[in-house]
């Protein structure tokens, strides 16, 4: 499958409403106001990945926050077309963000459904630990999430390094001219408004897969 990553546009925001009414109905789906007002900051990097049809097939987004001298990023979300879960799309997405976020450098965190298995096997592939537990995260469903950490890290890979699931899988980049605006210098709240619980300390069972949504998909 040819793949092409570029990033989101306006006119991209009915297609991603769509997507998450399909993978959290019990989550509170974004609508297209909420990834307008995601476009919107300054400080978001939100992409797609296309079909060789051009037909958006998935989208992601990532926060880059902190400072320059102290930088680090939050993945808001991932999500796949469910007709094509376990093909390497969310892998994609995933290795597409931390490609942004490793131009700054600094830790990467995000929020995953503790019943997502797939999702956590494939950020714990990808350098991420457990770091918490907050109760009831997901509303109105009120389930539970799990933080996670990816320590800073130098030379992330890049989407075409042919690291998908798929190894017929071709992935092309696409952005503008420059490295998609500046990051504001502003530090933001470091700390959560709640205190992490404890996390259980046994393993998690490793499946295959993307995302925090179904199989590839997270929000």
């Amino acid at each position: 499958m040819t793949l092409r990553v570029e990033p989101m546009r306006p006119s991209d925001v009915s297609r991603c409403a769509e997507l998450e009414q399909l993978l959290f109905p019990e989550d509170d789906p974004w609508h297209e106001v909420s990834f307008l007002s995601e476009l919107s900051g300054p400080h978001n990097r939100y992409i797609t990945v296309r079909d060789a049809e051009g037909r958006m097939i998935g989208y992601a987004g990532i926060a880059l926050l902190g400072t320059a001298e102290h930088p680090e990023a939050e993945i808001h979300t991932i999500g796949v077309d469910p007709e094509l879960h376990r093909g390497g799309v969310g892998t994609q997405l995933l290795l597409a963000l931390l490609a942004e976020a490793g131009r700054r450098g600094g830790p990467v965190f995000l929020e995953v459904r503790t019943d997502n298995l797939p999702a956590i096997a494939l950020y714990e592939k990808h350098g991420f630990h457990i770091i918490g537990l907050r109760k009831n995260y997901y509303q109105p469903s009120g389930a539970d999430a799990y933080t996670m950490r990816r320590p800073a890290l130098s030379g992330f890979p890049q989407p075409d390094d042919g690291a998908g699931e798929q190894d017929s899988e071709q992935v092309g980049v696409v952005s503008d001219s420059e490295p998609l605006a500046a990051v504001p210098s502003e530090p933001l709240a470091a700390v959560p408004s709640e205190p992490l619980a404890a996390v259980p300390s046994e393993p998690l069972a490793a499946v295959s897969l993307p995302a925090q949504l179904p199989p590839e998909a997270t929000s």
